[in-house]
């Protein structure tokens, strides 16, 4: 089984995409699909003293975040994309809708 893959843009951070308009069999450059594995959000201790909120791994904030994905196996790959929310205190994710398209 092949791995699957996620919708990259060179220079962005992992969760970019505004919308699914970019999420295409046909991707070209600055898009790219690579390596599934990706750190959506960090939370981290530095010096003893937690953050107050998580940083996600994207540049703006928004309400919902999208992932383009690509789901391979050995005769044929599926695109598709995921929205989520997350709680900024949490950390917690929420999937509010995914298809395959």
């Amino acid at each position: 089984m092949e791995e699957n893959e996620k919708l990259s843009k060179t220079g962005e951070p992992f969760l970019f995409l505004n919308n699914t308009a970019e999420i295409t069999d046909n991707v070209i450059t600055p898009l790219d699909c690579n390596s599934i594995n990706a750190r959506l959000a960090t939370f981290e201790n530095h010096f003893g003293e937690w953050p107050e909120k998580w940083d996600l791994a994207s540049n703006d904030m928004k309400e919902t975040y999208y992932i383009g994905i690509k789901l391979n196996n050995s005769t044929s790959s599926e695109i598709g994309w995921i929205e989520f929310e997350r709680d900024n205190k949490s950390g917690i994710v929420s999937i509010l809708e995914k298809k395959i398209i």
